[in-house]
């Protein structure tokens, strides 16, 4: 669950591709809407479709039809700003671009028609605590709307994000369970759900060429860690609980030896990722589901107005320049999870 907006739109995918489905009302047009705010970006993009029904023409002919998909280039998404009094303070007007464009949008070739591959993107930071999303019609009709809260800022306790030269160790013989690692952290505003990732950055030396490469592997060892109450404007110290061993596990698993390649470690960070009550609830309804083999496109939890899909929230925590302590270090060079590995320091 590290990665939740590749997540939700794989959902949103399992969703979209049923072919065999019936809409319960036929001719009638139904937005399909995914976004994810994000207060920490200077960039949001907001996905819009349509379920499509057409009495006369399959299902396959009409996905290859991006009119079938979209809904006219004159169609407005808003998004209202509102301050934690409730008073209107911002009117985002978000642009139709083509991800086509854009590096990491691309379509894959599949059933549905790859281009154009059309979203709809603000450039600029999120200032307010809540926002009400609105899809019109260019005679100013709405057709869909929603609204959630902004994921604030959570706080990591331990390892302390204040201090400098903190350095990070999964290896103590002395706790109960062996190794027995927590991370603790203080939940923001509109946090509700978390997942704690811990990203190794390193270089590659080629032996034999002398070529130098820059790279990072990403382990998520605490995951769906959840706030009791997501509104607590003070926080609340959760804990995420795991095996320091697992890491070594995790990069055996991962890395491939290779006796021509030196491995370096550069440092660590620290990432929260979080997401808030109507992330919590979609990501659970979706994966309880075991995917979408019901026949039908409609999920069980939407909170669209007037639609299908999600609008909610979602930030991610980044701590940088971490290092490795000495003995979890050694544990890296010589143990016997990761010795072929060709980590020297």
């Amino acid at each position: 669950m590290k990665n939740w907006l590749f997540a939700l739109l794989l959902v949103a995918l399992f969703a979209a591709c049923k072919n065999d489905f019936q809409v319960t009302a036929d001719w009638k047009s139904i937005p399909v809407v995914y976004g994810l705010l994000n207060g920490d970006s200077s960039i949001q993009y907001i996905k819009l479709e349509k379920v499509f029904v057409d009495q006369k023409l399959s299902a396959y002919t009409m996905s290859q039809n991006p009119d079938s998909l979209y809904y006219p280039k004159d169609t407005k998404v808003t998004i209202l700003g509102y301050d934690s009094y409730n008073n209107l303070h911002s009117t985002i007007t978000f642009e139709l671009v083509n991800g086509d464009t854009i590096p990491g949008f691309q379509k894959e070739a599949g059933v549905f028609a790859t281009s154009p591959n059309l979203f709809y993107r603000y450039k600029g930071k999120l200032t307010d605590s809540i926002y009400k999303l609105e899809v019109r019609k260019a005679d100013g009709t709405l057709i869909a709307s929603a609204t959630t809260g902004i994921t604030k800022k959570p706080t990591f306790i331990q390892p302390n994000e204040v201090q400098t030269n903190v350095t990070l160790s999964f290896i103590k013989p002395s706790t109960v369970p062996a190794n027995q690692i927590v991370y603790k952290f203080n939940s923001a505003l509109y946090g509700k759900v978390y997942d704690v990732v811990v990203r190794l950055n390193y270089y590659e030396v080629n032996k034999v060429s002398k070529d130098t490469t820059y790279k990072f592997i990403d382990w998520t060892p605490a995951s769906g860690i959840v706030s009791s109450n997501e509104l607590n404007r003070y926080g609340e110290t959760l804990d995420a609980t795991f095996d320091g061993m697992n890491f070594y596990s995790f990069l055996r698993t991962k890395l491939k030896a290779d006796a021509n390649i030196e491995r370096h470690t550069r440092n660590l960070d620290l990432m929260l990722y979080s997401g808030n009550g109507f992330f919590n609830t979609y990501m659970q309804v979706a994966y309880a589901q075991s995917g979408f083999t019901s026949g039908s496109v409609q999920p069980e939890y939407t909170n669209i107005t007037g639609g299908l899909g999600l609008f909610a929230s979602r930030h991610v925590k980044v701590r940088r320049g971490y290092k490795l302590n000495p003995v979890s270090l050694d544990s890296l060079r010589r143990g016997t999870k990761t010795a072929a590995l060709g980590f020297v320091e």
